[in-house]
């Protein structure tokens, strides 16, 4: 059955071959008679195939398409192109999205995932058959590459404190390529260097070269001004991936919230309450350390300069950022004049005051990020920061 099946399609081969001949020695036919010469050739120039790509970051994808279909006529034949229907380019990718929801022509704007992966982009194309006896309809045909997504991550917020260190913030952070582990990795402070820089051993450094490790230290010298102010650009074997920004946090002022009177057996306590908040306007996340230090002498109010009233010593402690509080105690006659319990409405007999100072990291007395003075004002029956 195999054998007569061949001679079948042999005797149908040279019995239409035979009819084209003498159509062609007839001059009968007019018309090309075309079969496919080749598929469709899909090619997919931006981006390269194994390419690194940031992130997040906008890809512009470009393709091209083409295809040729064998012709012969009377005792000629060649090679004409086909065309390619524009409406038919087609990108898909494993991840990603694509801008505005377009993903269809020969250039379109992939956006990369926001994590680290290698990710495929297909191109498909169909031709668009021209007339002619014979068959120039190709089936589309497609392409694929694969793409490297690199993300850079930092492991925590950095923190500057002016010298002090407090145990639940970061003066050191790292920062790592995700998505590549092999290669010549550089890093640069483009931006920022006054702020933060590299660690490479026991120097600060501007730019960093290494080689297999996507890790980089990075430790804090001065408090940003603005948000996302330094800015590390990230190469690996010479081609820029991308530029990582951060800013280092810095605690900047007390907001005072609300304050608390109450009788401490002959005197008062009163409690001034703050929140410790950074120059971007959040408070503080972690517990940390603080202190205060007089910054004038104790001066004795004008209207009680005989006044007795001893001047504490400064101290330092652990606060909470949300909800920091100074007390104001005064207790202990017979003292010049009498302490009072607050009085309602409280009086206005001023004893003594001094300068005040808050400074935020450690609980060594002057030590840390100065960030609120005022007045430490003691009246008789109560007292106050003015």
């Amino acid at each position: 059955m195999i054998v007569k099946s061949r001679i079948i399609h042999c005797y149908q081969k040279i019995l239409l071959t035979s009819v084209i001949i003498l159509l062609f020695m007839s001059g009968a036919s007019a018309t090309k008679i075309y079969s496919d010469g080749a598929p469709i050739s899909v090619t997919i120039g931006s981006p390269a195939n194994n390419s690194l790509v940031a992130a997040g970051a906008s890809v512009t994808c470009y393709g091209t398409a083409s295809d040729t279909d064998h012709w012969v006529w009377k005792t000629n034949q060649g090679n004409d192109s086909d065309a390619i229907n524009p409406n038919s380019y087609t990108w898909t990718s494993g991840a990603g999205t694509w801008l505005n929801g377009i993903n269809t022509g020969q250039t379109v704007t992939w956006i990369a995932p926001t994590f680290p992966c290698t990710c495929s982009l297909s191109l498909s194309a169909d031709d668009v058959p021209l007339a002619g006896a014979g068959d120039r309809n190709d089936g589309a045909a497609s392409v694929s590459i694969n793409v490297s997504i690199v993300k850079i991550t930092q492991s925590e917020d950095l923190w500057w404190f002016n010298g002090a260190h407090p145990s639940n913030y970061a003066l050191e952070v790292t920062l790592t390529a995700e998505g590549v582990t092999q290669g010549t990795f550089y890093w640069n402070i483009s931006q920022g260097f006054d702020k933060a820089g590299i660690v490479d051993g026991e120097n600060l450094v501007q730019s960093i070269t290494r080689s297999n490790s996507n890790t980089v230290t990075l430790r804090s010298k001065a408090a940003s001004v603005d948000p996302n102010d330094v800015h590390i650009q990230f190469s690996l074997n010479g081609i820029s991936i991308t530029t990582y920004s951060l800013d280092v946090k810095s605690p900047h002022h007390m907001a005072h919230m609300y304050d608390i009177d109450s009788s401490l057996w002959d005197g008062y306590l009163s409690e001034i309450h703050y929140g410790i908040i950074d120059q971007f306007g959040d408070v503080l996340p972690e517990t940390v350390s603080i202190n205060e230090s007089w910054i004038s002498p104790h001066t004795s109010d004008p209207s009680n300069p005989n006044e007795d009233w001893e001047q504490p010593n400064a101290q330092g402690w652990d606060a909470n950022p949300s909800n920091m509080k100074d007390d104001m105690a005064v207790t202990g006659n017979p003292r010049v004049p009498l302490c009072q319990n607050p009085a309602s409405p409280l009086g206005s007999v001023k004893i003594d005051s001094w300068g005040q100072r808050w400074s935020i990291g450690s609980q060594t007395i002057g030590a840390g990020k100065a960030v609120h003075d005022n007045k430490h004002q003691r009246y008789q029956d109560h007292g106050r920061h003015e």
